[in-house]
């Protein structure tokens, strides 16, 4: 499982490559990750590759969806019904690899074809059962939840104990493909300690004793080279459809090694004589891509493979390219050896756990974070969570380490012992130095949820979930993989309790009775509160928290201002976002729930307000002020739609000569919406980004919600340093208008993360894209901001310095 997050473009199988495969609950996961795959002339094109063993999308460089056809050539993909089929247009890698300025290497010459193309979720479904039932997974799953249930048990029971773990390690050459990496290299990656080659942080064997504290010494019996009997694209054909080769490469390769006397009795197993872990790496790169043939997966021999006293089924295979990085040997061992899950969302491409963990995604391929204490903790019993129930109404002092190997602190559902919260202090050092945020780390723990689902609702929510302290949930939306912000600190979000936004809360809404106050400030030793605020540090007394007391929502200083022009075709939506509501007033007059408005269920915005259409015809024309009180809920802010009637507001006039814009589309529909913009600084005039806003205005054509993808940021500049990369510091989220207009009822707004200057003559380049959750189509052509420069709205510091909202 790769180390990069995803958002799952799901292909199906026509006529043409263009699959989702599915191997086993366990899977190498990347996102739009660069590689180069072979044609059947053998001449290889560039391509950005997004998936895992379920189902893989494969794309050109600026964003076409990719097929092989049926003779096995990479063509551009088109749509056939709710299925994708190969065109007869082959795709040639060129149209990022000429002379054209910067702009149009990232947006596609391509005409007449949509860009992220995708099939029906039902034909995804379709994939994964068939395959799932062919490799196995079931099986492997089980073995892993052996695993699982031993450590987690030695943890409950404070019985781990120091192990040494002897691993195999077989390395695969090729007749026609040999490896550049050397035996020796190789063994000294995974095996020796203080390793430094190929800029890891430490080999594998270091990885493994730093996270659990040294109590595991895990070494790998490298084998030589084993020369396969056929050349590799016998095994990675560009015109397979599953992993029958691979499988037929694994049982040939422990087959020669048999023949070769290797004592697999030397190897450590379980209980069951399965080894604990086997690692099988090739020569070359996965070349016919499409998650099948050589693709990096973890595998299930079903027959098993025995010899010397030991049964082999489990396996994961990877390649080695041209250079040795530790994530994904470190990720499919963490399942192999220990039995942890998956942490990232496998389905819906959601964040999982962001990059705070090995077993979600990863921000340093080289040197990749421990697992969370969920896993390290709660499975492994590597440093056991300390009770805070039984201590409650204290002070504590929660230190850090620089490979999770410090204090963690656990509060626990007394009525749903499965269900509760980690704790822990984590600094951006060893290990842990390319976490997205640090400071007070609150995981919330459901063992009986699923990281593939981001709703968050009480039936429907992660296994293991990040706290943010920010009340965003980014990670769940896919907007980030973590950012600044998502800890907790003084000076900033000192507290956790009920009332909090995030609040404490169980999954079903009900008190936690967790108190967490005085946080301090962010450091290698971090202290907070526990429990009642009667406890009195250095002779002040900490205030108890209140229930949630009745509160205004916020939305134009807790009023809503709107004009009624006529007597029909009015409609008042107000999304509760969480919230029980205490009362709802329209002028003087407090609305009475089923007579005046009553709380329904939206497929999109979950449980909203309505007013009754009856009231609103019989209500006289002119200014009205709409006031909504909550009495509990994780937000106070209102979200209103009110269709067919004017909101009163200021207008605005054009604002220009601070920028020139370029907001060229080259389609007029689809399911995605791309906004490719070039915008130039003039003006003499220096604008630090962070305090830069751009809004596109659009029309949603229904009710589904919607994910951005950013697929690329940069400056381009007249001089040295010319060209400035800011994809990782650029967000975008999207939001409904409480004033809907005819051609504009969202905006996405882009905002940076970083303050580098956009100074006068430099060019900000944004290529985004936003598709709306049901995969639903828009229509470009009535939506304000299309191939419109003055309908991009530009924001510094508050106010607008370029065009006219709408």
């Amino acid at each position: 499982m790769k180390n990069i997050r995803k958002h799952i473009l799901m292909i199906a199988a026509i006529s043409s490559v263009c699959i989702g495969t599915s191997l086993n609950a366990n899977a190498s996961v990347y996102n739009n990750k660069s590689m180069e795959l072979k044609q059947p002339d053998n001449s290889s094109v560039e391509v950005k590759v997004t998936g895992d063993e379920y189902y893989t999308s494969i794309e050109s460089i600026d964003g076409y969806t990719l097929c092989r056809n049926d003779e096995g050539w990479i063509c551009y993909a088109d749509k056939d019904g709710d299925s994708l089929k190969a065109s007869d247009e082959v795709y040639n890698g060129e149209n990022y690899k000429d002379n054209r300025p910067f702009y149009k290497k990232i947006f596609s010459d391509v005409k007449n074809r949509s860009k992220h193309l995708s099939n029906s979720s039902r034909k995804v479904e379709e994939e994964i059962t068939e395959n799932r039932e062919e490799l196995n997974a079931k099986e492997s799953e089980e073995n892993e939840k052996e695993i699982f249930n031993k450590y987690a048990l030695k943890a409950q029971t404070n019985s781990y104990s120091k192990e040494e773990i002897n691993g195999l390690t077989i390395l695969i050459d090729f007749p026609d493909v040999k490896s550049s990496v050397t035996r020796e290299e190789i063994d000294s990656f995974i095996n020796e300690k203080g390793y430094t080659g190929f800029n890891n942080n430490g080999s594998v064997r270091d990885y493994f004793y730093d996270i659990s504290g040294g109590n595991v010494e895990y070494s790998n019996t490298v084998t030589e080279f084993y020369t396969a009997k056929h050349e590799k694209s016998y095994y990675d054909n560009v015109n397979s459809t599953d992993y029958g080769k691979a499988l037929e490469l694994v049982r040939e390769a422990l087959n020669g090694l048999r023949r070769s006397g290797f004592d697999f009795s030397t190897l450590s197993v379980d209980e069951n004589g399965e080894p604990r872990a086997v690692n099988i790496l090739y020569a070359g790169d996965p070349d016919a891509g499409w998650a099948n043939g050589l693709w990096p997966h973890q595998g299930y021999i079903p027959e098993g493979f025995y010899s010397g006293g030991v049964n082999i089924h489990k396996y994961q295979l990877s390649n080695i390219g041209t250079e040795l990085s530790l994530d994904t040997m470190c990720h499919e061992d963490c399942h192999l050896l220990f039995g942890f899950p998956d942490l990232y969302d496998g389905i819906n491409g959601s964040g999982g756990c962001g990059t705070y963990t090995i077993m979600s995604y990863i921000s340093d391929i080289k040197n990749p974070a421990p697992p969370d204490p969920y896993c390290r903790s709660i499975i492994a019993g590597w440093n056991n969570a300390i009770d805070l129930n039984s201590i409650n109404n204290s002070k504590i002092e929660a230190d850090s380490s620089e490979a999770g190997t410090h204090s963690v602190y656990k509060w626990t559902n007394t009525s749903n012992p499965r269900e509760y919260y980690l704790i822990e202090n984590l600094e951006r050092k060893g290990r842990y130095v390319t976490i997205p945020d640090f400071g007070l780390m609150i995981w919330h723990i459901d063992e009986t949820g699923d990281n593939s689902r981001p709703e968050g609702t009480t039936y429907s929510h992660y296994q293991v979930s990040v706290v943010q302290a920010d009340g965003r949930k980014e990670i769940e939306q896919s907007y980030n993989n973590g950012a600044l912000g998502d800890l907790f600190y003084g000076g900033y979000k000192d507290s956790f309790n009920y009332s909090t936004s995030p609040s404490s809360k169980w999954w079903n809404n009900s008190d936690s009775g967790l108190n967490i106050s005085n946080i301090s400030a962010k450091g290698d030793i971090m202290t907070f509160i526990v429990g009642n605020p009667s406890y009195v540090e250095e002779g002040g007394q900490v205030e108890q928290p209140e229930k949630p007391a009745v509160q205004d929502s916020i939305i134009d200083e807790t009023n809503y201002y709107f004009y009624k022009s006529s007597p029909e075709n009015m409609i008042i939506r107000v999304n509760l976002n969480g919230n029980d509501v205490s009362s709802i007033k329209l002028d003087n007059k407090i609305l009475v729930k089923g007579v005046d408005y009553n709380v329904v269920k939206n497929t999109s915005w979950g449980e909203v307000i309505s007013i009754e259409q009856s009231y609103l015809t019989n209500l006289s024309e002119g200014a009205k002020k709409l006031k909504v009180k909550f009495t509990a809920g994780i937000s106070a802010i209102l979200n209103l739609n009110i269709v067919g009637e004017t909101v009163e507001e200021p207008s605005h006039e054009e604002v220009s000569g601070n920028f020139e814009v370029s907001a060229n589309s080259l389609n007029t529909s689809g399911n995605t919406l791309n906004t490719p913009l070039t915008i130039k600084a003039i003006g003499n005039k220096s604008y630090d980004l962070s305090k830069l806003k751009v809004r596109y205005y659009f029309t949603a054509e229904g009710d589904a919600d919607e994910t951005v993808w950013i697929d690329s940021a940069a400056i381009s500049y007249d001089r040295a340093p010319w060209y400035l990369s800011i994809n990782s510091k650029m967000n975008g989220k999207v939001y409904r208008m409480n004033n809907i207009k005819a051609n504009a009822d969202h905006y996405v707004e882009y905002t940076f993360s970083a303050n580098d200057v956009l100074d006068n003559g430099a060019s900000l380049y944004i290529g985004a894209r936003i598709a709306k959750n049901d995969w639903s189509s828009f229509n470009f052509l009535n939506d304000y901001s299309y191939n419109n420069p003055s309908g991009v709205v530009i924001y510094y510091n508050g106010e607008i310095v370029n065009g006219v909202e709408p």
